[in-house]
């Protein structure tokens, strides 16, 4: 998975996230929630949805020739309920 986030000044910052398989889970009809991880250790992504709230998520399988690109408005919670 790749997520993408813009910065307050329109910059684009891409960031792999492949460590292990990527957990998606979905909280409700155009809500997602994907745990963060340390991965490439930038924090870039967390500045620019402060700033924005604008990400991108890009999902490959090895072996397929297809992808799932998501657009949309992200953010961040330390709400415990979905911590589990």
């Amino acid at each position: 998975m790749v997520t993408v986030t813009v910065s307050a000044d329109g910059n684009f910052d891409a960031s792999p996230k492949g460590e292990g398989q990527p957990s998606i889970h979905i909280i409700a009809d155009f809500t997602l929630a994907t745990p963060d991880r340390p991965c490439n250790r930038r924090v870039a992504g967390a500045y620019n949805i402060g700033a924005t709230q604008r990400i991108g998520m890009l999902f490959m399988i090895a072996g397929m020739n297809e992808t799932l690109q998501l657009n949309g408005r992200a953010s961040m919670t330390t709400d415990p309920t979905l911590l589990e």
